[in-house]
């Protein structure tokens, strides 16, 4: 038998990219039909960190503060060498006075998606589980999916756009015909949940244990003596068929040097890390997010984020072409922006990746002896935290060269950056005081100084700010036009460019 629906937008995947998708067009009060061919969500906890730029964004739709109560703030990473803390690396003030959320929160990737899943109960919204995509008809009005359930029935979905959240292997992806190149990588890695007990190793905080030619992570999750541990497949059991934790027990130990002892496995896996991009990530009515878009090492966390990000950056976008307040620019912007930020992704995480995997003698020495003093300086200096702490964040992601884009800059502060977090002269996060589904328009100077200006061709009045702030260099009387995901359109005091970018924005 076969069934029929209508939709504004379909979402293939119900990963974290996917449910961050549906929570966000939920509150741009979009309508949206989510499948996933999985009877059931993730059980193992896999990905493990959230970083500020995604909790900014849960924050718009007011899932933050629940995200950070399931999970743990990690207030520190021990370096260790040769079975002994060499560094220890303090991260309380990490990311201080970058950003209302100032730290890495540890959280386990099933908590997250259970928050975000029960967030769409809440708003009588649910998953079409057991639904398995076959085929796509990217048309020019509308999108035309086939699907199949578990009972083998067929149906039709039709909606005005389509967004393929379905991870690395994406059913999407290859119905567009898009390909998606790069490497597979030859190592490979294994990733354990356990119950550990140590004398050293006893702390809800990170240790990255590094070796000559490798290196094991463990880091503190929720319950007692409960770590995931990260490292890399001994060479004598990469052949092995069925590779179990138990196999790489005195392996791990022989690594950290210290006194171990595992109590109890909750889980285990192993895994080959892939680095590969879409040719494309937009093609008609039909988008690519998440690692069905781009796949690189795990290196610093950056992959469930990321896709967050995608899921962020798409959703207005989506809700203003439904709505008909933007067009095929605003949306085809969605291409030109994150493969940006996906390039660059794959080369920094790559770096990453092969400085801690790299077997050479020069880099062992650089890992064992350079590596520990590098990260506590970059952690512990005003311009080494500010500036790795808004990369690791994602705070740093800017769209300088994106049609959405007026080209200008005051002070350290440019066109497509995201806005600078200050407290307010009321005490709260600027981003508190100018929550908005809509373009913004901000005023940063005396209120009286507005009467030289026409706004009559503004829809809604400025937010207005009368004191000066550090974060733009000093600079004051200037309009900042804010995107919905709080990255400028315009800086500057040019009314012309305001208006054309308010306009524009709405044309596009």
């Amino acid at each position: 038998m076969l069934t029929q629906e209508s939709t504004q937008v379909i979402i293939v995947g119900a990963g974290p990219t996917g449910l961050a998708l549906a929570c966000m067009l939920r509150h741009y009060k979009v309508d949206f039909v989510l499948i996933d061919k999985s009877k059931h969500s993730i059980q193992f906890s896999k990905a493990m960190v959230i970083h500020a730029r995604s909790l900014e964004a849960f924050d718009e739709i007011g899932l933050a503060e629940e995200i950070i109560s399931e999970g743990q703030a990690m207030e520190r990473i021990n370096i260790m060498t040769n079975g002994q803390v060499s560094e220890v690396v303090e991260l309380t003030e990490f990311g201080r006075g970058l950003t209302k959320f100032p730290y890495v929160l540890n959280i386990e990737q099933a908590k997250t998606e259970a928050i975000l899943i029960n967030y769409l109960k809440r708003h009588g919204l649910g998953i079409n589980r057991g639904e398995e995509l076959l085929t796509v008809d990217n048309g020019a009005d509308r999108v035309s999916v086939t699907c199949r359930d578990d009972q083998g029935r067929i149906s039709t979905l039709t909606g005005h756009f389509l967004v393929g959240c379905d991870g690395a292997r994406s059913t999407v992806r290859r119905q567009l015909g898009l390909s998606y190149e790069g490497k597979t990588e030859q190592k490979t890695f294994y990733v354990a949940d356990v119950r550990i007990q140590s004398e050293l190793i006893n702390k809800k905080e990170g240790y990255i244990n590094l070796t000559a030619n490798g290196f094991v992570l463990l880091f503190g999750l929720e319950g007692q003596q409960h770590y995931r541990i990260i490292g890399v497949m001994p060479d004598k059991l990469e052949r092995k068929a069925g590779t179990e934790f138990a196999d790489l027990r005195e392996n791990i130990k022989k690594q950290l040097k210290t006194p171990v002892e595992f109590v109890e496995e909750m889980g285990f896996s192993t895994y080959k890390v892939h680095r590969r991009m879409a040719e494309e990530f937009v093609t008609g009515r039909c988008f690519l997010a998440g690692d069905a878009s781009r796949i690189h090492s795990p290196a610093g966390g950056l992959g469930l984020n990321s896709g967050i990000q995608d899921a962020y950056n798409l959703a207005w976008k989506l809700a203003f072409a439904v709505n008909g307040k933007g067009g095929t620019e605003t949306l085809a912007s969605y291409n030109q922006e994150r493969k940006a930020v996906a390039r660059q992704l794959l080369a920094t995480s790559d770096l990453e990746f092969d400085f801690m995997t790299g077997e050479q003698p020069w880099l062992g020495f650089l890992k064992l002896h350079v590596f520990p003093f590098f990260v506590k300086m970059l952690t512990t200096t005003h311009l080494g935290n500010k500036q790795a702490f808004s990369t690791l964040a994602q705070l740093s992601i800017a769209y300088p060269e994106s049609p959405l884009t007026e080209p200008g800059r005051l002070g350290p502060i440019s066109a497509g950056d995201r806005l600078p977090y200050f407290i307010t002269a009321a005490g709260n996060s600027v981003f508190d005081d100018i929550r908005s589904s809509d373009y913004k328009l901000l005023w940063f100077g005396p209120a009286t100084l507005l009467e030289q200006f026409d706004l009559g061709g503004v829809s809604q009045p400025p937010v207005i700010f009368e004191e000066l702030q550090d974060v733009f260099g000093g600079e004051f009387e200037f309009f900042v036009v804010l995107r919905p995901d709080n990255h400028i359109a315009y800086i500057g005091d040019d009314l012309d460019k305001v208006l054309e970018t308010l306009n524009v924005a709405v044309a596009k």
